[in-house]
């Protein structure tokens, strides 16, 4: 699904198992993509330090022949913060934003504030 809101194209996919995406159900694309889960290997470490985002996300994203400006995600509490991440050796830099605000592990009461984002920085 997407959502055009003054010009900005905003790309929802939610939360989903492995393998949903289909040729029939393909990632939407847009300026800003909104997801549940992190994408593999960015702002996705759990407790244990292993990495839990969501490979085929970004594998779908890694394949898309346009790539968002600025990833928004959540899930992984432990993971919460931003960073710069190239989906592809020739593709512009997308920010990618983990905005999980409840404390690490099982959340049980919010530990960080809102989040305020630049999209003409971005």
């Amino acid at each position: 699904t997407t959502v055009d809101i003054s010009g900005v194209t905003f790309a929802l996919v939610p939360y989903f198992h492995r393998g949903r995406l289909s040729r029939s159900r393909a990632l939407p694309i847009g300026d800003v993509l909104i997801s549940h889960e992190p994408p593999r290997n960015v702002l996705d470490r759990c407790i244990g330090g292993r990495h839990v985002g969501s490979q085929c996300l970004r594998s779908a994203v890694e394949k898309s022949p346009s790539k968002p400006r600025l990833w928004l995600c959540g899930h992984i509490h432990e993971g919460a913060g931003a960073m710069r991440v190239r989906f592809g050796k020739r593709a512009p830099a997308t920010v990618c934003v983990n905005a999980a605000n409840a404390n690490p592990g099982l959340a049980r009461r919010l530990v960080l504030g809102a989040l305020l984002v630049d999209l003409h920085r971005a």
